[in-house]
């Protein structure tokens, strides 16, 4: 009986994965380097950024996405996926203002990119310059299944 037990659990831990239906993974940042505008010289300028984001991947309760992309600590979805991983291992997300997470299952690396910044500046058009617009910039890191 004892023995029995033991083989329900490890069934149950062995296809847990397939009952959920869901594919879950980890990821953290490794580097980010971007651009800043420097006021002084009134140039941009190409800068690394220290950045300990983390990301969950889960799939999405939103219709019309199979997957979303979470940070750390927030609640809602930095980026979604319309479609499932291709035949390759992609998943392809875009997100709210500029952003997009791209990632490959197969090797567990992701690229995060914020891209909102240096050409929507518009003077006389809109009230943001130079020296008060957000940094554009790309970050790497790596995924793990959980």
């Amino acid at each position: 009986m004892k023995y029995k037990c033991y083989f329900i659990i490890i069934i149950f831990l062995l296809f847990n994965p397939l009952i959920a239906g869901s594919e879950q993974f980890r990821c953290a940042a490794d580097k980010t380097t971007g651009f800043r505008y420097n006021g002084n010289s009134k140039n941009w300028e190409i800068t690394e950024f220290i950045s300990e984001n983390k990301f969950i991947i889960t799939k999405s309760d939103k219709n019309g996405y199979s997957y979303k992309v979470v940070k750390g600590g927030e609640k809602e979805p930095s980026c979604l996926c319309k479609g499932e991983f291709n035949d390759h291992g992609y998943l392809f997300c875009k997100g709210y203002y500029g952003t997009e997470f791209r990632f490959n299952k197969n090797n567990g690396r992701y690229i995060f990119s914020f891209l909102m910044a240096y050409y929507n500046v518009l003077p006389n058009i809109n009230q943001l310059t130079d020296n008060d617009s957000d940094t554009p910039y790309m970050e790497i890191g790596k995924c793990s299944p959980f």
